[in-house]
């Protein structure tokens, strides 16, 4: 052709800023697992002392504040490719907080707070009623829901199910691994009743089927055909 079309690639990743959300990103996955995985350790489980475990616990939920407020703040430079200084200005911030995943990081923060405020009544209470339990399983998936609202779930194909899937997938991985972060703590700390171990082993299991048949329905959907397996670096990866 005589002539040439110049095409938009889109912006190129600042180093800095990329390196920055990615790190407050996994923080937030592994402050998630110990919010979420240590309440549960302690509602389903039911380890006589508790005490060990509030520690974790506070710190999960501090680290969480923390990696949502850093993830809110680096969203517009790490969307438009500019420097982490850039996240201050009033364009970068209008820019997150008209977009969806700039509103459901809003919505992880107005959770965590009401998280506080379960936690701290929830910990007053020897033992958890129907409707206490019931209460903090919705607060735990509403909190995946802001993962699953802002990330890969959310396009593409299969949205409902992907959401879904993406939902149980996050609650399996919190409620395994946190839930074995808290349990070691406590055989480290304390006594641990028998009872309370074949507890845990009953949800680690039940955790990791859920984990297996969500990771294998994502992959699958992911990939998109048997050659993306070798053909793709995701798919190698996998």
């Amino acid at each position: 052709s005589a002539t040439v079309a110049s095409v938009d690639t889109g912006p190129v990743e600042n180093p800095a800023t990329a390196s920055l959300y990615n790190m407050a990103r996994y923080l937030a996955y592994l402050a998630a697992a110990l919010l979420i995985g240590t309440a549960a350790f302690v509602a389903l489980c039911r380890p006589a002392d508790r005490g060990p475990l509030r520690k974790p616990l506070v710190a999960g939920w501090w680290t969480l504040l923390a990696t949502t407020l850093a993830l809110l703040l680096l969203r517009a430079p790490y969307e438009t490719g500019t420097g982490p200084a850039t996240a201050f200005g009033t364009s970068a911030v209008t820019r997150t907080l008209t977009g969806r995943p700039g509103l459901a990081l809003l919505v992880r923060l107005a959770l965590l707070l009401i998280a506080a405020v379960f936690a701290v009544r929830a910990s007053k209470r020897d033992a958890w009623s129907r409707p206490l339990l019931g209460a903090g399983a919705g607060l735990a998936v509403a909190l995946a829901l802001t993962w699953a609202a802002s990330e890969h779930a959310s396009a593409g194909t299969q949205v409902p199910g992907a959401m879904t899937s993406s939902v149980l997938h996050l609650l399996a991985m919190s409620v395994w691994l946190g839930g074995l972060g808290a349990l070691l703590i406590l055989l480290h700390r304390t006594e641990v009743a028998a009872a309370a171990v074949a507890r845990f082993s009953r949800v680690a299991f039940a955790s990791v089927c859920v984990l297996v048949v969500t990771g294998v329905y994502q992959s699958w959907r992911g990939l998109g055909s048997w050659s993306a397996l070798t053909e793709t670096t995701y798919g190698r990866l996998l």
